[in-house]
C-alpha cells in the first residue's frame, strides 16, 4: 500500500532575501498521514516542513486537533505521551548509525536522545533548548485550557506566522479584514504575529486579546510564566517550529560536507501515547507489529537541494 522509501527534496534559503516567517510559504509540505498499530480511527491532519540555511535546518510541525494534552513541561520529559511531533534524523547515514530523535509536544518541551536504535540511546539534556533551537510554539502553558476549550473555527488555511500574507509592517498595530481570506480580522503586533482574530482588541491590562476565529474573545498573557513572548492561536491548529545548528550535529558526528545533493535520512512522526484517543502517524511506514518510531530501516531519505 505504502512505498517503502520516501524522498524529500530540503530546499535552501537565504533568509536575508526571504525572511522568516515568509520564507515557509515556498516550502513543500510533508504529510504524516500512516497511521499504524491503533484502531480508534484517529487520525490527526499533520504537516511538516524542512528547509536549510548555510547554518542550520528550520523546522516547522503543524497538526489539526480540537482537543491536546500536555503535562510535561521540562527539558528530558516523556513528551511522546502528550500532543506530540517527532522527527527523527540521520546525519551521516553512509558512515554512521546513529541518529537523533527530536521529539516535542505542543508548548515546546522537548525530548532529545542521540543512539542507534531505541535501547542504545543517550538522553540529552540542555540547560537552555528553547535558545539552542529557537522553539517557537503557537500553543503555551498559559494558553493549553484556553485551546481546548475554544469552539472549532474557519480558518484552516490560516498560515501561521506570517499574517495569513499580511507583511507584518501593515500588520502591526492595525486590523484588517483580509486576513483568513476574509472569514475573520487579525491583529499583529511585536508580541504576536500569527492571529486570526473575529473580535480582535487591546486588552485593558495590556495582554492580547485573542478571538481565535470564534464567537468570543479571551484575553490571555503576552508573557508566558517564563517571560517569553507567546504566539496567537485558534483552536483549530497548533505548531511547533525548531531550527537546529549544524554545528550542534557537528559536535557529535565531526565535520559534515552540507551542501547540495548531500542526503540525510530521517522520518517525521505525530503521536500521542497517553493522549485521549492513542495515535502513531508517520511519515515513511513502518513495517513491524507493534509501536517503535526508533526503526532507522524505514527513514526516508532527505536531500538536499
Amino acid at each position: 500500500m505504502y512505498e517503502t522509501k520516501k524522498l524529500y527534496q530540503i530546499r535552501k534559503i537565504d533568509l536575508d532575501v526571504n525572511p522568516l516567517p515568509f520564507a515557509w510559504e515556498s516550502i513543500p509540505e510533508i504529510n504524516i498521514d500512516c497511521f499504524l498499530w491503533e484502531d480508534n480511527d484517529y487520525k490527526p491532519k499533520t504537516k511538516a516542513k524542512l528547509f536549510y540555511t548555510d547554518t542550520h535546518f528550520h523546522v516547522f510541525f503543524k497538526s489539526f486537533e480540537e482537543e491536546i494534552k500536555v503535562a510535561y513541561f521540562n527539558m528530558d520529559d516523556d513528551v511522546y505521551k502528550d500532543s506530540c511531533v517527532e522527527f527523527f534524523i540521520k546525519p551521516n547515514p553512509d558512515m554512521d548509525d546513529r541518529y537523533f530523535n527530536f521529539e516535542m509536544n505542543s508548548v515546546g518541551a522537548l525530548l532529545l536522545g542521540l543512539g542507534v536504535d531505541r535501547y542504545n540511546r543517550e538522553r540529552m539534556k540542555l540547560d537552555n533548548p528553547f535558545e539552542v533551537f529557537g522553539i517557537s510554539t503557537s500553543v503555551t502553558r498559559g494558553t493549553v485550557e484556553n485551546y481546548n476549550n475554544q469552539l472549532t473555527g474557519n480558518c484552516d488555511d490560516a498560515l501561521p506566522g506570517n499574517c495569513n500574507g499580511i507583511p507584518e509592517e501593515r500588520c502591526r498595530d492595525e486590523l484588517h479584514d483580509d486576513c483568513c481570506n476574509g472569514a475573520a480580522r487579525s491583529y499583529c503586533n511585536s508580541t504576536a504575529q500569527r492571529c486570526c482574530n473575529n473580535t480582535t482588541q487591546n486588552c485593558d491590562d495590556g495582554s492580547i486579546s485573542t478571538g481565535g476565529c470564534f464567537d468570543t474573545t479571551v484575553c490571555i498573557p503576552s508573557l508566558t510564566d517564563d517571560g517569553s513572548t507567546h504566539s496567537c492561536y485558534n483552536g483549530k491548529f497548533w505548531t511547533v517550529e525548531y531550527s537546529i545548528p549544524f554545528s550542534f550535529i557537528e559536535e557529535y558526528f565531526g565535520k559534515l560536507d552540507i551542501r547540495p545533493g548531500f542526503r540525510f535520512k530521517g522520518n517525521f512522526y505525530k503521536c500521542g501515547d497517553e493522549t485521549k484517543y492513542t495515535h502513531y502517524g508517520c511519515w515513511n511506514p513502518i513495517k513491524v507489529a507493534s509501536p517503535d518510531f526508533h526503526r532507522p530501516e524505514f527513514f526516508g531519505d532527505l536531500v538536499l537541494e
